[in-house]
């Protein structure tokens, strides 16, 4: 399937595979790192602090990369909000 044919779903089933097919050496140095997939190949890139980085090295590795943003060991790759608090009495 051509990536430019591939609906929002497909992209992310993609990657999650790719993601969820990394060797568990590279699982367990990474957790909770960034990952940017391209879809079409399998190719990542892996930082520790942001997404923007490792997409940017992608990039100029594969410059049509179609991506898959995620984090390694969560299942999602943002979150929105702090910590939950308890109530004031």
């Amino acid at each position: 399937m051509e990536t430019e044919t591939m609906n929002r779903e497909e992209i992310c089933r993609r990657g999650q595979q790719v993601v969820d097919g990394l060797p568990e050496e590279i699982k367990q140095r990474c957790n909770g790192q960034h990952i940017v997939v391209d879809v079409a190949s399998g190719d990542y890139e892996i930082d520790p602090k942001s997404f923007l980085p490792a997409a940017r090295r992608l990039r100029a590795r594969k410059p049509s990369a179609v991506g898959y943003w995620g984090r390694i060991g969560d299942k999602v790759a943002f979150r929105i909000g702090g910590a939950r608090r308890a109530r004031p009495s």
